[in-house]
């Protein structure tokens, strides 16, 4: 099963263009934005941090021995820890940057010559006994500063780290699911809008492509829109006034010839040597076939007016009924189509059947969202160097053209551009 990844209307690929634009966006900003607030948090709390150290130390040496150990137990919160002790909680300073930075920052604010800092991440947790350190969104600050040789400010801080919080990542996808909806919302009414003249020129032109030659596009939309309307409602009229002048000098060329055709077979007719005047009757005959050819083609292109709910059964089994051949249905289906029109297309084919061949049958059915008319019969067939050309004009299956078989070339073409008006096609 294939499954396409890319959307195939216009409107739909805008949209999801957009939203990947969003979510592209979104993800960059709050990564931006998250990086930048641990960067401030980080900056605030080593500040904080430095300063506490500093206020202690100041404060402990200012104070006697006995007293400094209830002091620094007394300093200390939930989340800070501080101790006088005779050797340091921090044997070395860590191997990164941000702890080399507040160990220095601690070394010049307090001109202590001995300082030692670390900063433990989440990581880092399970390899430390504390269970107050434990916890996803923690890190650890421990700082020792030398008093004196036999005495170390041990400093230990639990921080919460505020910038992964699960409340601020709730609290960011509810705002962008908020501001996706909404420009999403407004954005789908604008490309609905931009649009729906896509359609509209897509739907003109295939009723144009039926030969329908009354189809136009609104004039609305953009301005390159409705400058594409108006060449295309241009080139529908130029079209169907050069179709209509067409069709009137095919008649007028075909009626015209008419009353002299028939005034060379009256004198044809007077000629007493039958060797002379049997050839040129069966010419002028020959004439007069393409005569009425050019006429009944001139006819069949005449506009009739579709009906809505045409029973297309009834219609087909009817004619069949008309040329006594036999009539198979499977379905019956109701069509929006000219009775007249259809009724020719269909009585060309089946008189075609019939004029060449035998066992002449007719079937109906439904496929997907068509009506499919089928004309079988057993016959010579068709040459397939004809084949392609069938539909042309005054091209036969069968080059004799004697009056035995009739014809003028015309019956499948006018079919064809019956079954193509209304929305068909022909095999």
């Amino acid at each position: 099963m294939a499954i396409a990844l890319i959307p195939r209307k216009l409107a739909s690929q805008l949209i999801a263009l957009l939203l990947v634009a969003l979510l592209t966006a979104f993800a960059v900003s709050v990564a931006l934005t998250l990086n930048a607030q641990r960067q401030n948090d980080r900056a605030t709390r080593d500040r904080l941090v430095v300063e506490r150290v500093q206020s202690l130390i100041t404060s402990i040496e200012a104070l006697a021995t006995s007293e400094r150990n209830q002091f620094a137990r007394q300093s200390g919160t939930r989340t800070t820890t501080v101790k006088v002790e005779p050797t340091p909680s921090v044997q070395y300073t860590a191997n990164n940057d941000r702890s080399k930075t507040l160990a220095n920052l601690i070394t010049e604010s307090s001109a202590r010559s001995d300082v030692r800092a670390t900063v433990l991440s989440r990581n880092d947790f399970r390899t430390r006994g504390d269970p107050r350190d434990a916890g996803r969104n923690r890190e650890v600050i421990a700082v020792s500063v030398a008093l004196r040789p036999d005495a170390w400010l041990n400093y230990n801080s639990r921080q919460p780290l505020t910038w992964y919080t699960r409340r601020d990542q709730q609290f960011l996808f509810v705002v962008f699911g908020l501001t996706l909806i909404s420009v999403l919302g407004v954005a789908w009414v604008f490309v609905h809008r931009l649009t729906r003249p896509v359609e509209a020129i897509a739907i003109a032109a295939r009723s144009a492509a039926r030969g329908d030659r009354s189809a136009r596009i609104p004039i609305a939309g953009p301005q390159e829109f409705q400058e594409a309307a108006h060449a295309f409602n241009s080139m529908q009229s130029q079209i169907e006034q050069f179709e209509s002048e067409r069709v009137r000098t095919i008649a007028a060329v075909g009626h015209d010839l008419r009353t002299p055709i028939t005034s060379l077979r009256v004198r044809a007719e007077m000629v007493e040597d039958s060797v002379l005047r049997e050839p040129m009757i069966k010419t002028l005959a020959e004439i007069t076939t393409m005569a009425d050819g050019l006429v009944a083609y001139a006819r069949s292109r005449k506009e009739e007016k579709f009906e809505e709910g045409l029973d297309l059964h009834n219609l087909v089994k009817s004619i069949a009924s008309e040329f006594e051949v036999p009539f198979h249905s499977a379905s019956k289906p109701t069509v929006t189509g000219g009775p007249v029109s259809l009724s020719r297309a269909i009585r060309n084919l089946i008189d075609n059947s019939k004029r060449y061949a035998t066992d002449v049958s007719v079937s109906l059915e439904t496929i997907e969202s068509y009506a499919v008319i089928s004309v079988a019969d057993r016959g010579p067939g068709i040459d397939s160097a004809t084949m392609p050309d069938i539909f042309t004009p005054f091209v036969r299956g069968e080059f004799s053209r004697s009056q035995a078989t009739g014809g003028h070339g015309l019956g499948l073409t006018i079919s064809q551009e019956i079954v193509r008006s209304h929305g068909g096609a022909t095999t």
